[in-house]
């Protein structure tokens, strides 16, 4: 079986799944592949992956023989490396900000992107990468501040400031669980679904 995960959300669940599959004799069964959240959808869809746990505002609509299923959310924020930045600010507030981002295959920058049209505030972007490790180090460097999820931070990021964003239109990264709808499923796909579904 074949099983998507986001680099972001790999960091956070994997042991967690992990820890399941060995304990339901799984872990040798599962092959999983990273990549960011609308590559994997898309994978599901054309049933290249049987399963995939992908981050998005929104569930995925419009796909063909698709399941799909809420396991938590969590907020988008501001890092930065400059301490005497506000703790919260507006997107509006950002037209002077240069961010580096995470690129196109993450779900972080088609959120960025409809804030900003819907702010009429287009900040400039000086980088995007899929790297998270890089883009953190980058932000420590002063080379920008960056919009993410948190989830992707952990203790050893506390040395980046976080922001709240004061939007009221802002959404959440919200974390499904995708994968195939197969009429004749066999047990072990129906376990590993059950267990996917039953993190948080």
């Amino acid at each position: 079986m074949t099983l998507g995960l986001p680099p972001i959300i790999a960091t956070y669940y994997a042991p967690k799944l992990s820890h399941l599959l060995l304990e339901h004799n799984l872990l040798e069964h599962v092959q999983t592949i990273e990549n960011g959240s609308i590559d994997l959808i898309n994978k599901v869809s054309l049933g290249q992956l049987d399963m995939a746990l992908i981050g998005a505002p929104t569930p995925p609509t419009g796909l063909e023989n698709v399941q799909c299923r809420q396991i938590s959310a969590y907020p988008f924020v501001l890092i930065t490396a400059d301490q005497t930045t506000p703790d919260q600010l507006s997107f509006k507030e950002l037209d002077q900000q240069k961010f580096i981002l995470l690129n196109e295959s993450f779900v972080h920058n088609s959120v960025f992107t409809q804030l900003s049209e819907n702010s009429g505030v287009h900040p400039s972007i000086s980088y995007q990468t899929s790297n998270l490790t890089l883009l953190k180090d980058l932000v420590r460097q002063h080379g920008g501040m960056s919009f993410i999820t948190t989830l992707a931070l952990t203790d050893a990021d506390q040395d980046l400031k976080q922001i709240k964003l004061t939007d009221v239109d802002l959404p959440t990264f919200n974390i499904y669980a995708v994968s195939r709808i197969q009429e004749h499923a066999d047990a072990m796909t129906r376990e590993l679904e059950g267990l996917i579904n039953h993190l948080d």
